[in-house]
């Protein structure tokens, strides 16, 4: 049986409906959000919804979360796991390179 979703805001729902999930690879932390690269090496600088992302996870750190667009923004639901993984620099400077391109 499906359920009727919490909310009836249309721009929310169509954000969580395009959402991107899967692991991301979190760059930099920077005033205007963090530059994380996800799935088939999109590029994304992501904000925060009530928290700054630099408060919840290291730069260089591999985490599987959810990103969607939303108001304007691309927006990190928050829901963040961590994989106790770093990148070294050697690959940092491979992913960089890229992100900056984007």
């Amino acid at each position: 049986m499906l359920k009727k979703p919490p909310t009836a805001d249309a721009e929310l729902l169509k954000a969580v409906a395009t959402a991107t999930f899967g692991q991301f690879i979190v760059c930099r932390h920077m005033a205007r959000g963090t530059e994380m690269v996800g799935p088939e090496e999109q590029t994304f600088r992501v904000r925060g919804i009530t928290t700054e992302l630099r408060h919840m996870m290291d730069p260089w750190c591999i985490v599987d979360t959810a990103v969607m667009q939303f108001a304007g923004l691309w927006i990190c639901d928050g829901l963040i796991q961590s994989n106790n993984i770093h990148i070294g620099p050697n690959m940092r400077k491979d992913i960089l390179a890229k992100v900056r391109v984007a």
